[in-house]
């Protein structure tokens, strides 16, 4: 899956029946630097970055499902 097919998929989904609609856009910055890969950020493409918050970093085989190019 890439961005513009998961943006395309879940834009305007309810998260809950009839409420709590989300909105997803692209970034307008020109860089990210993500600094932590756990709940509320993750760089599928830098398996080496912290949790930040004591949880374990992603499993590298489950990373794989998503590809090595994908990037949030």
């Amino acid at each position: 899956m890439n961005a513009h097919h998961a943006k395309a998929t879940l834009d305007g989904q309810n998260i809950y029946n009839a409420c709590c609609t989300l909105r997803v856009e692209f970034s307008k910055l020109t860089s990210l630097n993500v600094k932590y890969n756990n709940d509320k950020s993750r760089d599928f493409t830098r398996l080496d970055l912290p949790s930040g918050d004591g949880q374990p970093t992603m499993d590298p085989a489950l990373t794989a499902a998503f590809g090595e190019t994908s990037n949030t």
